[in-house]
């Protein structure tokens, strides 16, 4: 009776050690599937780290390096420079159209004359006005979204920072 709860303990402790194996390849394939790298490559090598240093390090440095090395926040940093530049575009939609043609006309007895001519549509009451103000829109809501994101980045430097601490 005596040797079998440390049979049992011994028994939940290999069971233990065997799932603890069976996670480690399955947190393997899953960083190999967020890192693109297949199945059969053996491009990546885990290693534990030595020790965490004492203290952590300087805050401008964390943030310079959290904000270079974000995809995300380069993400919204593309999306904000693609709405100034649809913004851009659509209030220089204001002429429409403006384009070169070819004026032909009969001219009584000579016959005809051709020659060049433009077509141009002026904006008398119409002026891109809802064009515009969409795009100011979407300046406002990818500006919103960017410093969300930027905010968002610096909890997670201050969160970690603590955590280390």
């Amino acid at each position: 009776m005596e040797a079998l709860p440390p049979r049992v303990d011994a028994r939940a402790m290999s069971d233990l050690a065997l799932r603890s194996a069976q996670e480690r390849d399955l947190a393997r394939d899953r960083l190999r599937l967020l890192l693109g790298l297949r199945r059969d490559n053996s491009a990546l090598r885990l290693r534990l780290a030595t020790a965490l240093p004492s203290t952590p390090p300087e805050w401008p440095a964390l943030l310079e390096t959290a904000l270079a090395a974000r995809p995300d926040l380069r993400a919204a940093e593309i999306a904000l420079e693609a709405a100034l530049l649809r913004a851009r575009w659509e209030r220089s939609r204001i002429v429409s159209l403006l384009a070169p043609l070819l004026s032909v006309k009969g001219v009584g007895q000579p016959g005809i004359k051709a020659g060049p001519g433009l077509s141009a549509d002026l904006p008398v009451f119409y002026r891109n006005q809802g064009g515009v103000a969409r795009a100011d829109t979407e300046v406002r809501r990818a500006t919103a979204e960017y410093a969300a994101l930027r905010d968002q980045v610096e909890l997670e430097i201050r969160q970690a920072r603590a955590s280390l601490r």
